[in-house]
């Protein structure tokens, strides 16, 4: 004998705690500050569901229903778009001012900044968040091994379930950052249109200026800030679209955690 002892191998309970261990959901600043809300929420959430698949399965509560029908001889897969939500996701936290090309109009500008502001309130991390869903990804295709490694029973069934829940997470994560992500360009493209339609109808109202006496820039300022506030109205339809599914997103995360 050496003296050396051999480590007996780590359960299958143990190594799906050491699995989850550290998971938890996306910092608040990271959706922007329209959407704290659900960061703070969804942090609450997925943190309950890493402690619910920490617990060994002869705890006898069944994990919840994640929606998804899988075989259990099917490993777990990332989703194949995975690119497109990446792209989106690249795009949340750049600094976005489409109003900038009204600098030849300047004294204009100060009239329909309120436009920008949405951008700001958007404007989040998404490298904060696609860290957050690759950690949730890894954890279950580490499980998805983990249940493989056993030979059938009750805690391969257990720990294969919570591998379909930890990619039901990071999939409800991703799709919250992406559409997030997407509000933002809709927004960012609505000022965009917004901006091109002032330079042209601007360009009119200064040639005829000094033939009107000012009129043409004073009518054409007027239209302006009302056109303005119709992009600002469905500019705030838009938002509410994407609060509304943001809060759909944070139902199906209590789903998840639903046997605490």
């Amino acid at each position: 004998m050496s003296g050396i002892e051999a480590r007996p191998r780590a359960t299958a309970d143990e190594r799906r705690g050491l699995i989850v261990d550290g998971l938890c959901g996306v910092e608040p600043d990271a959706f922007g500050l329209l959407a704290r809300f659900f960061a703070e929420g969804s942090s609450d959430l997925t943190a309950r569901v890493a402690e619910d698949i920490r617990r060994p399965a002869s705890a006898g509560v069944p994990p919840p229903a994640d929606g998804t029908a899988r075989e259990a001889d099917e490993p777990w897969a990332p989703d194949p778009d995975l690119a497109l939500a990446s792209a989106w996701l690249d795009t949340l936290g750049l600094a976005l001012d489409p109003l900038t090309s009204l600098a030849g109009i300047g004294w204009l500008v100060e009239h329909v900044r309120f436009l920008a502001a949405p951008l700001d309130w958007l404007a989040g991390d998404g490298d904060r968040i696609k860290d957050a869903v690759g950690r949730w990804r890894r954890a279950a295709v580490d499980l998805d091994r983990v249940a493989r490694e056993e030979a059938g029973g009750a805690t391969a069934d257990d720990t294969r379930a919570a591998s379909r829940r930890c990619a039901a997470v990071a999939e409800q994560l991703s799709t919250a950052g992406t559409i997030t992500a997407a509000v933002r360009g809709m927004v960012r493209d609505l000022i965009g249109m917004f901006v091109s339609e002032v330079v042209r109808n601007a360009a009119v109202a200064l040639a005829v200026a000094e033939a009107s006496g000012g009129a043409s820039v004073a009518a054409f300022t007027g239209w302006a800030v009302g056109r303005a506030a119709a992009v600002l109205e469905r500019i705030t339809g838009q938002v509410m679209r994407l609060l509304q599914a943001l809060t759909r997103i944070l139902d199906r995360l209590g789903a998840l955690a639903g046997s605490l």
